[in-house]
């Protein structure tokens, strides 16, 4: 970057160039704004570094694993051997290279200046970068969130997800400390990758989600060979000459001492990225967990200071951050009004099979409406499986949680294969309000799984 364009006044400075920062970013240009954006790490964020995308390509190679068993009850006789793991991690690298090349290629196109650094906020209108400082007259930080180290003796010895890309070999035994999507979505791509995969948590399996699907999943990851040991309280971890051992005691007062090829995993949350931005001297309020505060406008206590994704801790998903992004640039420099809903976001799992969900849980809707629901559930074995060994069968589960007054559908929750295909489709139905009747009026595609929700009676 010359001198002239970094001593240039901009409309707008974006500090982090992850899904949050790089869609408003792009949408602001492309409203006629003036924009710079400052990254300290790689460009994509952790959903195309170290988050969405790897993992995406981690489930796929171990789905395909996976299905060397079915293709076998279905009369196939080639035998594979086991994952080149040095091959898949090769590929999977490069495509992560290739996406990232390509949205600096996109900032560019779209008149974004792009600086490398760590930006912090100086002064009223001002973010430096380096020795840098740009002048701006709004300000947006997307500076996302990074995994949290539990506070556990020897937790030195442990990695985070973000080190689970770092690992040059396949572990023949892993340990993952947590219970919520990140920690389940690894330990199943390594155990359907041949891995010796023990998953230690806490208390329960994807405690925010609806109950019956996270049980109903768990039943199915132990019988698919994924070893889970929960209630535990983790001791600690201590390093060994082979790896690493883990100590934990269960809810019957057992101790018990397991041991890893490599370092345990621990995946047991995040926390925004809040330090170092200039952010107590520009008078911005965190909440309690070190979140930037925001109104439903994306702007904090600050004005002309936004916050879009992750460090503001509103329901952290790339699709999220992507949208609060485009909404804040259109209201900036287009005029509009729209806010971010936060309401019926689909989420899934890709676990193995997959978790996807929209809307309100059983649990979350009782509590809501104590006296006017009613769940519907299906639960079936699925064409797919038809000549797999019972105890082999993955089996779907789907549920229909329905305001019984006014027959709005509040939440639709499934686990199985497609889920997260099959969910996407209803979650534009309950956007616009769909009743119990509609999907009762709707034509069933079959044979299919997705069939299911538009038949449960």
């Amino acid at each position: 970057m010359n001198e002239k364009d970094a001593n240039t006044e901009w409309d707008l400075v974006v500090i982090g160039a992850g899904s949050g920062g790089l869609a408003t970013s792009k949408r602001a240009a492309g409203h006629g704004a003036k924009v710079a954006i400052i990254e300290s790490s790689r460009t994509g964020g952790t959903c195309v570094i170290r988050g969405c995308i790897p993992k995406k390509l981690m489930v796929y190679a171990s789905q395909l694993g996976q299905a060397r068993e079915l293709a076998a009850d279905y009369g196939w006789r080639d035998q594979l051997g086991g994952i080149d793991w040095t091959r898949l991690k090769t590929f999977r690298d490069n495509v992560v290279s290739n996406l990232e090349a390509m949205h600096l290629r996109n900032l560019e196109k779209a008149g974004v200046t792009y600086f490398a650094g760590h930006g912090s906020i100086e002064g009223p209108g001002e973010v430096r970068v380096g020795d840098t400082v740009l002048k701006a007259s709004t300000i947006v930080i997307a500076s996302g969130a990074t995994p949290t180290m539990a506070p556990i003796p020897g937790i030195e010895h442990c990695i985070s997800s973000d080190g689970f890309w770092e690992l040059e070999d396949q572990p023949k035994r892993a340990i993952l400390i947590g219970g919520g999507y990140i920690a389940l979505e690894l330990a199943c791509a390594l155990q359907g990758l041949g891995t010796e995969t023990h998953l230690l948590v806490r208390s329960k399996l994807l405690s925010s989600f609806d109950q019956d699907i996270a049980e109903h999943l768990e039943a199915t990851l132990i019988k698919t060979g994924l070893t889970i040991h929960r209630p535990v309280q983790i001791n600690e971890v201590s390093k060994t000459e082979t790896g690493t051992a883990v100590s934990f005691t269960d809810s019957d007062g057992n101790v018990t001492r397991l041991e890893a090829d490599e370092a345990a995993l621990v995946a047991t949350g995040r926390h925004p990225n809040t330090e170092n931005l200039g952010l107590g001297s520009a008078g911005v309020e965190l909440g309690s967990r070190g979140e930037i505060k925001v109104s439903s406008n994306d702007e904090t206590s600050c004005a002309g200071i936004y916050a879009v994704g992750d460090v503001t801790l509103r329901s952290m998903l790339t699709p999220v951050a992507i949208k609060s992004g485009r909404l804040l640039a259109d209201r900036l420099y287009k005029g509009t009004e729209t806010t971010m809903e936060y309401d019926n976001i689909p989420t899934a799992v890709f676990s193995q099979p997959p978790v996807g969900v929209v809307g309100l849980s059983e649990e979350a809707a009782r509590a809501k409406y104590p006296d006017a629901v009613k769940v519907y559930r299906s639960e079936f074995g699925g064409l797919l499986f038809s000549p797999t060994p019972k105890e082999r069968t993955m089996r779907c589960l789907m549920k229909l949680v329905v305001h019984q007054d006014t027959d709005k559908v509040l939440g639709c929750h499934m686990v199985g294969p497609d889920a997260a295909e099959i969910i996407q489709g209803f979650a534009a139905a309950m956007q616009a309000g769909a009743t119990k009747a509609d999907f009762d009026r709707t034509i069933a595609i079959h044979p299919s799984s997705a069939e299911e929700f538009v038949l449960m009676s």
